[in-house]
């Protein structure tokens, strides 16, 4: 009986016992647990993504005076070539009037041409019909008649004169409708190149319009800034890109990247074309430099420079599924472009500065500089 007491009270503190290892071990493999999805979550916390420098979001439009000067010319060109369509188009309808006549004076009888003839004369000035032989001679006898009294002389006077004038009429109607036929034909086709000459210009001037206004957008750096030569040249003036105005131009037309856009970048990154790498390295844009230890994707010349990174922007950053795309504007270009996150905001005031310039230009007047209004 003791010796089964023992062995009870032996199996109760085993049972115990494991139950203790039990709890140990699962207690231990809670611990475990925690500490690796700690470690976890510690692994995949995302860093904050950086604060970027806000934008004013400039769009800013002028009026190329260039452009404003052609559509000015294109409107007198026109104004001018329609007096002239409608000055032929009249000369056809008076045309069409004078033939009608001479057909409806041909298809009468010969005792009715005489006083219709006479004004039909008076009226078109045809002279071919006053220096004509017969009809001289019908003029005359016609003048001749009319101071006789009714005699058998004045019947017979009327008869000669009738049967010589209209002969004469007669070939020389014909050869009057003949004329005004052909001078009709000449006016149609002349009023055909007016027309012809009148869609032209229409066709240039509505082209010329879409380069009248000069745009920078910070919110979409690959619309064309149609900006002229003359202008970006003016705005340059006095830094070290004056000369440049032609690449950025080139890369616009090429790449579609706005060139004042372009030009706000070069002037930022290079301190207005003064800093060493622009000078020295013909890197203007600060293609390739991740540091200021970088050495940089350089040129062999400054225009080399401003298209390898107008070619880069257009095909890495304009456009949804390309590599670096964040969006069209400055900020969206920032994000992978540099490393800054002022960049986009001075490149804004820098094309900002560029595009004031261009307005200047713009305002002056035909003789006077600048500040003349």
């Amino acid at each position: 009986m003791r010796n089964k007491k023992k062995l009870l009270i032996g199996l109760f503190c085993v049972i115990i016992g494991f139950s203790g290892v039990m709890a140990y071990q699962g207690y231990s493999a809670s611990i475990q647990a925690g500490t690796k999805k700690a470690k976890k979550q510690k692994k995949t916390k995302k860093k904050p993504s950086p604060t970027y420098a806000p934008l004013r979001d400039a769009t800013m439009v002028v009026k190329s005076r260039v452009y404003v000067k052609k559509i000015n010319n294109a409107n007198r060109e026109i104004a001018k070539t329609k007096k002239s369509l409608k000055k032929s188009q009249n000369k056809i309808k008076a045309l069409k009037k004078h033939r009608q006549e001479a057909k409806r004076i041909m298809s009468k009888g010969s005792d009715e041409t005489g006083d219709d003839l006479i004004n039909y004369t008076k009226k078109y000035n045809s002279f071919e019909y006053k220096n004509n032989v017969g009809y001289s001679m019908y003029q005359d006898l016609q003048d001749d008649y009319a101071t006789k009294e009714e005699t058998a002389l004045g019947s017979t006077l009327q008869s000669m004169a009738l049967s010589i004038g209209n002969v004469a009429v007669s070939d020389m109607l014909k050869e009057d409708v003949e004329n005004v036929t052909t001078e009709i034909e000449l006016m149609r086709d002349a009023a055909k190149e007016q027309r012809k000459k009148l869609r032209a210009i229409r066709k240039k001037k509505k082209k010329v319009a879409q380069y009248v206004n000069i745009i920078f957008d910070s919110k979409n750096i690959f619309l064309p800034s149609n900006v002229d030569k003359k202008s970006l040249n003016y705005a340059l003036a006095g830094t070290g890109m004056e000369s440049l105005a032609g690449a950025f131009l080139a890369a616009e037309e090429e790449y579609g990247v706005n060139a004042v856009a372009l030009a706000g970048i070069a002037a930022h990154e290079s301190a207005w074309g003064n800093s060493r790498r622009a000078r020295v390295d013909n890197n203007l844009t600060g293609f390739g430099v991740y540091s200021s230890s970088s050495r940089g994707i350089n040129g062999r010349t400054k225009t080399d420079n401003i298209l390898a990174t107008a070619r880069c922007l257009a095909t890495r950053y304009a456009e949804p599924g390309q590599p670096y795309f964040h969006g069209s504007g400055l900020l969206g270009v920032n994000k992978s472009y540099a490393a800054s996150t002022t960049w986009a905001s001075r490149v804004e005031d820098c094309s900002i500065t560029i595009m004031k310039k261009i307005a200047d230009y713009n305002r002056r007047d035909r003789y006077g500089s600048p500040h003349d209004q």
